[in-house]
């Protein structure tokens, strides 16, 4: 009986450590907040070579895909500040100009994150449609 008992002690061990190792190695990437734009270029100092989040708004006309390499390099903007990202990947299929966009990645302090992704929002597809109302009683 005793030799059961600390199979089960030694099983329920190691899946505690496995779990702990798990949220201990991914929680500092879940947990990390992003910054605008703007707060990016105003303390360029403090996030220079720093893994960060960036939210802001693709500028219009800035997208520039390469097919053979599958490269993408856009502006994001916030509160007229612009930072160049350049990321090597598949896009959601939701990124396009002027959608709302956070991008993970790596800023080399001066104007430029390479991105190691990109999620975007479209505002649009989150909207309730509206039905035109009628009146039933005049059908």
């Amino acid at each position: 009986m005793k030799l059961k008992q600390t199979k089960w002690i030694i099983g329920l061990t190691f899946i505690v450590i496995g779990v702990f190792i798990t949220v201990m190695s991914t929680l500092p990437k879940a947990t990390q907040y992003y910054v605008t734009v703007d707060e990016l270029m105003r303390d360029k100092d403090k996030y220079t070579n720093e893994d960060l989040k960036v939210a802001g708004k693709v500028v219009s006309d800035s997208i520039v895909k390469n097919d053979q390499a599958m490269t993408w390099t856009f502006q994001v903007e916030n509160n007229n500040s612009t930072v160049d990202v350049f990321y090597k990947g598949a896009m959601p299929d939701t990124f396009k100009e002027t959608a709302d966009v956070v991008v993970t990645g790596r800023f080399d302090g001066q104007k430029h994150v390479i991105a190691s992704s990109v999620l975007a929002k479209c505002a649009s597809r989150y909207e309730e449609k509206l039905q035109p109302s009628y009146d039933i009683r005049k059908n």
